[in-house]
């Protein structure tokens, strides 16, 4: 038997190469597109509903977002539970809008479904309208316009305004020691004395913002009790004498003063600043005590806090002396007798009563003369 024939293989020639390499990739591309294509067209359940909305909003400003979430068919939107704020709709393609007609706070959950189980459901969200901006008005701007040393100072502006306003010294300056808060609260405790004026801003980003009239606060020094630095009068006087004294105290605020015992003698009197003064009118002798401190209104004896007090005082008041004799006591002048004349005294002159005894003396002569002429007769006459 003959042997085979060996036959040398042959390389196919470059055009038959390509040609298997484009069917085998033809193989492949069906083969995928037959396992495919019903995978594509089947239902799909969702996906997670991505995104979150806006949690506030305001009235009268429009709102709105949109959810999205993958699925096939693509999925609708509804609110599953709890509503949403007045105003405000969602629509089926996921969109939320529309304009808020009023405030507060909703509560919803929103759910996408294309008919494959299950659906998908956000957790709860929130969403909060706040009321329509309104511009700031005070309601309260008329703080205390004094304040003391050492005493603490409080007051709280107040003002109206949507959102709720902050408050800020805008001008001038705030005395030592106080402070303004963004709310509005003026505090503190004054350190040292003297006047400051400023004003205060309420804000709330919404024009205008309003500010008050210049305000003025006096702080004064801390109060020093009262203790007398003049408080000896003399301790006599005299009718028809005019008579001055002045009692002084210290103390902070300056005192004032007032008889607060027994009584002064008639014809002086002690005012408000301590000055004792008149001029009497009958002698006698007073006693009485003068106090001092800080008043109250217009009663002086309504005094606030420490006061100070004399001792018990005593004032005696003289009669007026009477003229001296041979003093004259009266300066009309004098007329003088014609040449000739009896010089009768006069008490304008001398001072000594010399018409008395003149007068006195003529009555005694006569007396005397008619006397010895009735005597004379009855001598005269015969005997029986």
């Amino acid at each position: 038997m003959a042997a085979p024939v060996k036959t040398a293989w042959a390389r196919p020639p470059l055009h038959l190469k390509a040609w298997l390499m484009v069917k085998k990739l033809l193989l492949i591309a069906a083969t995928i597109f037959a396992l495919g294509v019903p995978l594509l067209l089947a239902p799909a359940a969702w996906g997670a509903i991505t995104g979150t909305p806006p949690d506030t909003g305001t009235v009268g400003t429009a709102y709105s977002y949109t959810f999205t979430a993958s699925g096939v068919p693509a999925p609708t939107f509804t609110v599953s539970s709890g509503s949403l704020p007045a105003g405000l709709t969602l629509g089926s393609a996921g969109v939320l809008a529309g304009i808020p007609t009023s405030p507060g706070t909703s509560t919803y959950t929103v759910t996408a479904s294309n008919g494959t189980t299950p659906a998908a459901t956000t957790a709860p969200l929130t969403l909060t309208i706040a009321a329509a901006p309104v511009a700031p008005a005070f309601t309260a701007s008329s703080p205390p316009d004094t304040g003391t040393v050492g005493t603490a100072y409080s007051y709280t502006f107040t003002a109206s305004g949507i959102p709720a306003p902050t408050f800020t010294v805008s001008s001038g300056s705030l005395p030592a020691g106080l402070t303004l808060s963004s709310a509005g609260v003026l505090a503190g405790t004054p350190t040292s004395p003297g006047v400051s004026t400023y004003t205060v801003t309420a804000s709330n980003g919404t024009t205008p913002a309003a500010t008050t009239a210049p305000l003025t606060l006096t702080i004064t020094a801390a109060p020093v009790a009262p203790a007398f630095t003049a408080s000896t009068p003399p301790d006599t006087g005299t009718v028809g004498t005019a008579y001055s004294y002045t009692f002084t105290a210290s103390g902070v605020p300056g005192p004032a003063f007032a008889v607060s015992s027994g009584s002064l003698p008639a014809g002086l009197n002690l005012n408000s600043f301590g000055v004792l003064s008149g001029t009497p009118t009958s002698p006698g002798t007073s006693t009485f005590i003068v106090t001092t401190g800080r008043a109250c209104g217009c009663r002086l004896w309504n005094y606030v806090g420490p006061t100070a007090s004399t001792g018990l005082l005593t004032l005696t008041i003289n009669s007026a002396q009477a003229a001296p004799a041979g003093t004259p006591l009266a300066s009309a002048p004098v007329t003088p007798a014609p040449v000739g004349a009896a010089q009768v005294g006069s008490l304008a002159q001398t001072g000594q009563n010399t018409v008395t005894p003149l007068i006195g003396g003529t009555v005694m002569v006569m007396l005397g003369f008619a006397f010895t002429l009735l005597a004379s007769r009855r001598r005269s006459q015969p005997r029986r």
